[in-house]
Order: structure tokens, then C-alpha cells, then sequence
């Protein structure tokens, strides 16, 4: 009897489940049956599904991975059973379009519910009409060029923290990069999204960056243990506890500085600060209807997905250079290019848009190793794919690391080869075969963002560093979460590039170096003797120590403070001993000196042309020998064509002293700096400073020049004639200091001679040379013009060649490969891209220098370099060692 009513009680509690849960059951039959014919992995059990197949082991469960891919590489769907619920597993770049281009699958799986504590339903998380109205609002914010020059200032001072932690390392040892890299990737978005630099690499605000770094931990622990995902479960255990502890201090600490700078913030005043992500949502919280914990939601997700994402895929482009050495080699080819010798110029973003290798390198790492291995979607209504219905509610994985191993698009997906992404390489690849930063309209709405951060991190890196490794790619152990991690950590020799630096601009030149009649001198440092020594004399002679630095400097203030003004009433001569203007009242005092007839104003106006000689008849001062036709040409055809509403001259008085004549001066402000004091008596301080061009000295006032001219300019052109031989790298260093507390759009042209165009572009990576021959008035002393090569100097500019016109129809022509006008003579180099003859004379291409030489030069075995026969520099060398050995020999003897 009582077995009879325990079998009736199990009937009746068994009829009450199945009509409680019935939706749920017959839902479940629905799946498995729909189901059945897409492949699954081998021992599926009944309820449990594959759940005691798959290793709690985040390594482990990574291994697994790759055997169900194995498995389903001539398969067009996979499913992976957790339970009852089934994951469609795509592993192939087919099928993709039904989430990317679509708009219909794109809210997340519930796998991202365990973020909502920390992110809410911000921009990761929401769905529905909060995505798209979050997505329109901060799209935007991705594309202001303000905000982007920002983000590039942080990521430069933030590099410069990075740099000096990693010249640290001894290395001898091999060092996981990782938390170096990691804690400048979270300095960075710190201050980018909310303003604030938290110090993480220096260790300030340990809590504060302690709680990110493992509350980010947790959440990927517990997505991967099951036993963790029941909220009523994961409260109780240590790491829920700890948990809720790091989000109480996170969520704290966003919402007081939300508060505080929502409290200080004026829509009006943010003009010319620097701006933060956090700063654009607050100045359209009113127009939006945006509240603070809004706010709080978007600052904690930009905080979340932009720190651990940049600094796996910095971590892992690491690795694959130091694994790779020609790979390492070319990039540091590419990065000498754009930068020279200068370690520390700041990356700009024309520098970024030239490291088209760097960028290559980086997505075939990411291509290997994404950032983030998949991604899931929940399906939003039934479709069939490939005669395969899938249901609505069912989670569709896209498993993008193996989706770019998918040897159709990737022949040997496996090996690491960065000229895949090469443009001619990537013209029939489809869209959705390479996905680092997910497509459509969901995807990654950071990657310009990334990919700005971690080109700036990496080319700084290669600046100063050689990367080695002795770790193999199997000895990382990857671990699929949801960012891709090295159980193991990716390990690397660090060593400095043996680049020698020749002068030190680390110091406060003004303040800390030893003076000269020059100005302040620099510091030149090798590697074995640091001396200070002048940067401005000619030919890098003595500087005149009789006159002390005082005297110079209260001599020429009082020589333009003491100037004339030319009146057509008063005789006015020019003293060519005294280098001063007097009248002829004051004729007298100059006596047995040597001076000029009564002035005109022509002479006056142009004092180089008609009154003043070089200081030396050397080529260093050709300035004062421009052919009329030449300024002609620079002054109608190139300057009063274009837009700027300033000229500066530097260290080229003729070209200024026609800027002042009457039919220019009305349409340009113009301003010459020059160290000539001889100009002194014809130019005002609010016309002329002087200045030495290679320390950034002022001589004169300089008030004026900063505070009324160079602060009410806005778009100027800069001309700069340098002595022959001087030092480019001290001039880029000086003219930016000059325009350094100053936001002013400027171009430059710069006289030089063609064969110094490698120092040129090593000092100011952005100027390219035209070919152009600056032409000069004949003058037999200076030997300007010599022999059928006429002038050797040209024109460097980064203005577009295209807008350049050229001297005369007669002599150039017109390079279409090039894009600009070149001389007859020239022939374009396909190697070189780019027409190489700058002299008139032939050219060829040497395949071993891998650039053009003269066609009478050949290449040496012994030197390793093209040079006219029986001139090898090596034999050269030793025959002047034998040379001073036999001279010390017959010292000893006599």
C-alpha cells in the first residue's frame, strides 16, 4: 500500500513539473530535434550535454577548442551542448554576413550578463533602442580630430613613463612585458576617458587601479567555472565577496570624479583644454537627457574594453617581432625613415600615417592572436543557413581566432607573415575573413582608437629597443577567455639600439648650459666624453670669446633700440665699421671709419641687395647672392598663391627684405629672425629678432614677437635658409621650441643642398625635397654655380608637390609616378619610387644599397658600399692607419 501512493505521489509531482515546465520541455525537444544534424562533439549525454567534455581549465579548454575545430574544418556549423543549450558554432568567414551586415542579430548573448554589475547597460552591454541612441551619440566623439590629438599628446607622455620602466630592465633576463605594457595601457585610458592620470606605472592610486585589474580577474574566472554563475551561489564564495569589494571601489571612485568634474564643467570654456571622453558626454548630457550614472555607465565600459584588449595585442605584436628578426629589421628600416636618429620626438599623427609596415605587423599579430577570441550573439528570429534552420534564442558563437586561420584566405594560416595585409594582397579578401574588431554595425567602436595607441607604443619601443625571445609560440599556452591570454606570459630579451646620440635636449638649455657670444652652447655626447661646444659658428670654428655674452646681448638690444627711421628730410648714412646708421650731424664720430653716400630708400628698404656684404665669402652665407628671378619666382608663383596670412623668415634677410616692398606687404605679416646684427639698424624689434637658428636663442625683446605676433597668426609659412653644414637636428629642436607654446598651422620650406637630404629628412621626417635648383646671381668667389651641374641647393617643403609650379617650362617636367615636376635629366626609379638623378647626371639602381647611385659607381664586396673605382673605404682606412703608424716611427726615431 504505501508503495502504491509513493508511486501515485511521483506521478501526481511528475504531471504538476511537466505542465509547470512544459514551455520549457517542449522548447527543449524543438532544439534537440532541430539541432540533430548539425555536427556536435562525440559522448554528448542526455540533460548534461558535452559539459563533462569540456575542461574547467581555461588552457585546457583552449586545447579542446582546437581539436572541435579540427573536426569541424568540412563542416559548415558546429554545436557545443551546455546542457540543453546549444552554441552554433561558426569557425568559417561564410556565414558571418547574417550578424555583420544585418541588424537583426546584434544583441549579445547572455555570456556578457556577468559585466552588467560592473558596466551596467552601457554601450557593451544594452541593446535595442538604448544601443543605437548610445551608439549615435558617441560615434562622434571616435572621430573628433580634437579629441584624436589629445588622445595622441597622452599617448606620447604616457610612452615616455613606459620607456624609462623598460630602460630599467637588465638584459641579461628574459621579462613577461606584459604588466609593464598593461599598466601604460591603463594610465592611458584613464586620462583619455576621464581626464585624470591615475599613475598606475608609478604605483599612485594602487587601489584604485588594483580593483580594475582584478575585478576584470573575477569576471573572467567566473565565466568560465560554472558553478560561479548562480548570483545566489557566487555572493557567498570568497571571490563573489572580493569581488563586490573592487566594484564598490571602482564604481566609487569613477562616480567622484564624474561629480567633480561635472561640477567644474562649462560647455563654453572647454575651447583650447585638453579634452577627454568624459568631457564630450558631459557636454551633451542636457541635449541628450543624459544623467551622471548614464555617464558613469560609458566611462566604466571604455575603461573596461580599452586597456586589457591594447595591451594583449602590444604584448603579443612583441613576441612575434622578437620571434622574427627580419621581420624586426625591416620595421626598424621603416622606422628610421620616419624618424631618423631623433629617440625623442614625439610620434605625431603624420608619423602614424607613415608606418604602413608597423600597421601590417600589427594585424597579421592580430590576425594570429585577436584581441578578443570570440564573440556571441543571441539569435533574434529563425533563419536557415546552408539547409540548417536556427532558432531564435539560440547562441551563435563566432570563434574569430580560427575564423582567421581559414587557409582559403590565409594559405598557411599559420605561419606569421605581415605582407598579407600588403593593399596589392588584400584586394580579393573578403570583408568578414578578418574581424579583430567584430563588423557591422556593432563592431568596435574604439579601433582607431587602438590602433592610433598601440602604433605610437610599439614604433617607440623599436626606437630604442632590439626585441630577442628564446620562448617558442607552443610554450605560451593559450588561454581562451574573453580577451586572449599567455598562461605562460610571453617572455623577452630587451636590448637598447646602439644608436649614437650627438647633442642632449633633455636639459633647459637657457637655464643649465654655459653661455658663448653665440648664446647658450649644447651639449654633444658620445659614448665615451659629454662636452658642451657651440652650434652657430661657421665652419664649427672657436667662438670670439673676447666679447663676453652681456656685452653682445646689451649691444644689439641697444642697436635696434637706438635705430633711425628713414626720413627723406635727413641724410642718413651707413657705417660700415660700426655696422650702425647715423646723420650727418653725427659725421664726425665716424670720421676715419669706412661708410656709405646718403641712403636712399631703396637701399634702406633692402639693405642686403644694395649695403651689405657676407660676414665671409663662403657658400655658408649664400643668402645674400638669391638670383632676383628665383625670389621672383618664390614670392608670386609659390607664396602669394597660397593661403597662410604670415611669413617667417629665418636666416634668409633677402627674401624678407622683398616680403617688405610695397605689392607683398599688404597681404602678408611678415618676420624676420636672424643672427646678422648688421640688420639691426634698418628693422624695429617688431619686425626682426636676433635669434641663433640652432639653439633657439633670442637675442633682442622678444616680447612683441610672442605676445602680437606669433599669438594672433594662424596659418603661417616658415622659411628657413640654414649655413651649409649645420647641425639639423639642433635647427628641428629650435624651431620647435619656437612654436611650442604657440597652436599654430605652419609649413615649412627649407634651403639645402640635394646631397645632404638623408640628415635633412632625419631632422624633419615630414619635408620632402623638390627638385628644383635654387639658383644665385654668379658670383665667381663663392663657386655657387660651378660646371654643368649649376646650383647643388633645393628646396625641402612639405607643402604638396603638385601645388609647387616649376622655375620654367623649359627645363622640367612633369613625373606623374612622382606626383610633382622634376628636371629633364631625371628618370623615374621604380625601386626607389621616386626620381633619383638630383644633380643632371644618370642614374642606376644598385639592388644590394637597395637605392640609386651615380652610373659610374660600383658596388664594393669589401665596404659594402657604391663608390667611383679604387676608393674603397676600407682599403682608404688602412692605408691611413699605415700611414700615421709610419709617421709615429719616425718621431721615435728622430
Amino acid at each position: 500500500m504505501a508503495l502504491f501512493s509513493f508511486g501515485l505521489l511521483f506521478i501526481v509531482v511528475f504531471i504538476l513539473l511537466f505542465f509547470r515546465y512544459k514551455t520549457w520541455i517542449m522548447n527543449c525537444i524543438k532544439v534537440l530535434r532541430t539541432y540533430e544534424t548539425i555536427p556536435c562533439p562525440s559522448g554528448k549525454l542526455p540533460i548534461l550535454g558535452n559539459l563533462l567534455n569540456l575542461p574547467i581549465s581555461a588552457y585546457h579548454f583552449s586545447k579542446k577548442l582546437d581539436l572541435f575545430y579540427e573536426e569541424a574544418k568540412s563542416t559548415d556549423l558546429y554545436c557545443l551542448w551546455l546542457g540543453t543549450h546549444p552554441l552554433i558554432a561558426f569557425f568559417h568567414p561564410v556565414g558571418l554576413e547574417h550578424f555583420f551586415a544585418s541588424s537583426k542579430h546584434i544583441t549579445k548573448s547572455s555570456d556578457y550578463i556577468y559585466l552588467h554589475p560592473w558596466l551596467r547597460t552601457g554601450l557593451l552591454t544594452s541593446t535595442g533602442a538604448k544601443w543605437k541612441n548610445r551608439r549615435r551619440i558617441i560615434t562622434p566623439a571616435f572621430h573628433n580630430t580634437d579629441l584624436l590629438n589629445n588622445f595622441v599628446e597622452i599617448f606620447n607622455e604616457q610612452t615616455a613613463i613606459l620607456i624609462q620602466r623598460l630602460q630599467s630592465i637588465q638584459s641579461e633576463r628574459e621579462v613577461n612585458l606584459y604588466p609593464y605594457i598593461a599598466s601604460c595601457a591603463l594610465d592611458i585610458i584613464c586620462e583619455a576617458a576621464m581626464g585624470l592620470s591615475i599613475g598606475a606605472q608609478q604605483k599612485r592610486n594602487s587601489e584604485y587601479v588594483d580593483a580594475v585589474l582584478k575585478l576584470t580577474d573575477i569576471i573572467l574566472k567566473r565565466q568560465r567555472m560554472p558553478w560561479m554563475w548562480p548570483d545566489i551561489v557566487f555572493q557567498f564564495l570568497p571571490e563573489g565577496r572580493e569581488h563586490d569589494r573592487h566594484l564598490n571601489t571602482v564604481h566609487q571612485f569613477t562616480k567622484k570624479v564624474i561629480d567633480d568634474r561635472a561640477r567644474d564643467f562649462h560647455a563654453s570654456n572647454i575651447q583650447g583644454k585638453r579634452l577627454a571622453f568624459l568631457d564630450l558626454l558631459l557636454k551633451q548630457m542636457h541635449e541628450e537627457q543624459l544623467t551622471l550614472l548614464d555617464i558613469q555607465e560609458e566611462v566604466d565600459t571604455f575603461m573596461f574594453e580599452g586597456h586589457d584588449t591594447t595591451a594583449a595585442a602590444m604584448n603579443f605584436t612583441c613576441f612575434m617581432i622578437a620571434s622574427h628578426p627580419k621581420v624586426q629589421e625591416k620595421l626598424h628600416e621603416e622606422i628610421d625613415r620616419v624618424f631618423g636618429n631623433d629617440l625623442n620626438r614625439s610620434c605625431t599623427m603624420e608619423d602614424v600615417d607613415e608606418l604602413k609596415y608597423l600597421e601590417c605587423v600589427i594585424k597579421e599579430t592580430l590576425r594570429l592572436f585577436p584581441s578578443v577570441p570570440f564573440i556571441a550573439r543571441e539569435i533574434q528570429e529563425d533563419f536557415t543557413y546552408h539547409n540548417h534552420k536556427l532558432l531564435k534564442g539560440s547562441t551563435a558563437v563566432l570563434f574569430i581566432y580560427y575564423i582567421h586561420r581559414d587557409p582559403k584566405y590565409f594559405p598557411d594560416p599559420e605561419r606569421f607573415d605581415p605582407d598579407r595585409f600588403l593593399p596589392e594582397n588584400s584586394v580579393d579578401r573578403p570583408a568578414y575573413a578578418f574581424v579583430p574588431f567584430s563588423a557591422g554595425s556593432r563592431n568596435c567602436i574604439g579601433q582607431r582608437f587602438a590602433l592610433l595607441e598601440e602604433k605610437i607604443i610599439l614604433s617607440s619601443i623599436l626606437r630604442r629597443f632590439k626585441l630577442k625571445t628564446s620562448q617558442l609560440r607552443d610554450d605560451l599556452h593559450l588561454s581562451f577567455e574573453v580577451i586572449l591570454r599567455s598562461e605562460n606570459g610571453a617572455f623577452i630579451n630587451i636590448f637598447m639600439m646602439n644608436q649614437s646620440i650627438e647633442v642632449d635636449f633633455s636639459g633647459d638649455i637657457e637655464k643649465d648650459h654655459p653661455k658663448c657670444v653665440h648664446g647658450p652652447t649644447l651639449l654633444f655626447h658620445s659614448s665615451t666624453e659629454h662636452f658642451f661646444a657651440c652650434s652657430a659658428c661657421r665652419d664649427r670654428q672657436e667662438c670670439d670669446i673676447h666679447i663676453p655674452y652681456e656685452k653682445r646681448q646689451e649691444y644689439i638690444q641697444n642697436k635696434q633700440k637706438n635705430r633711425i627711421k628713414f626720413n627723406k628730410q635727413s641724410s642718413l648714412h651707413y657705417c660700415y665699421t660700426c655696422s650702425i646708421t647715423f646723420l650727418d650731424s653725427n659725421q664726425s664720430e665716424h670720421v676715419d671709419h669706412h661708410y656709405s653716400e646718403v641712403l636712399t630708400r631703396r637701399q634702406f628698404r633692402q639693405p642686403c641687395r644694395y649695403l651689405l656684404q657676407p660676414l665671409e665669402k663662403k657658400r655658408t652665407n649664400a643668402q645674400f647672392f638669391f638670383s632676383q628671378s628665383f625670389i621672383d619666382y618664390l614670392l608670386t608663383k609659390l607664396i602669394h598663391q597660397g593661403s597662410w596670412d604670415s611669413i617667417i623668415c629665418i636666416g634668409c634677410p633677402t627674401i624678407f627684405e622683398n616680403l617688405n616692398l610695397p605689392k607683398y606687404r599688404h597681404k602678408f605679416r611678415s618676420y624676420l629672425l636672424d643672427y646678422d646684427h648688421r640688420l639691426c639698424p634698418f628693422y624695429s624689434m617688431k619686425q626682426m629678432l636676433i635669434y641663433n637658428m640652432f639653439n633657439g636663442h633670442i637675442f633682442s625683446k622678444k616680447k612683441f614677437f610672442q605676445e602680437q605676433f606669433l599669438a594672433t597668426i594662424k596659418n603661417c609659412l616658415v622659411i628657413i635658409d640654414p649655413p651649409f653644414g649645420g647641425f639639423h637636428r639642433a635647427l628641428a629642436y629650435s624651431i620647435e621650441k619656437l612654436f611650442s607654446s604657440n597652436d599654430i598651422q605652419h609649413n615649412f620650406i627649407v634651403f639645402n643642398p640635394y646631397f645632404l637630404e638623408k640628415w635633412i629628412n632625419d631632422a624633419f621626417p615630414n619635408l620632402k625635397m623638390l627638385d628644383y635648383k635654387v639658383e644665385y646671381t654668379s658670383n665667381s668667389s663663392l663657386h655657387l654655380c660651378r660646371g654643368k651641374k649649376g646650383s647643388p641647393v633645393r628646396m625641402f617643403t612639405d607643402i604638396c608637390p603638385s601645388k609647387c609650379p616649376p622655375l620654367d617650362e623649359t627645363n622640367y617636367k612633369y613625373c606623374f609616378e612622382c606626383n610633382r615636376y622634376t628636371l629633364l635629366t631625371n628618370q623615374h626609379c621604380f625601386q626607389c619610387q621616386s626620381c633619383t638623378s638630383k644633380d643632371g647626371l644618370p642614374y642606376k639602381h644598385c639592388s644590394l644599397c637597395q637605392r640609386c647611385v651615380k652610373a659610374e659607381r660600383i658596388h664594393c664586396m669589401k665596404c659594402n658600399v657604391c663608390h667611383l673605382k679604387d676608393q674603397c673605404m676600407t682599403e682608404t682606412n688602412k692605408r691611413k692607419c699605415q700611414m700615421s703608424d709610419n709617421e709615429e716611427i719616425k718621431k721615435k726615431l728622430k
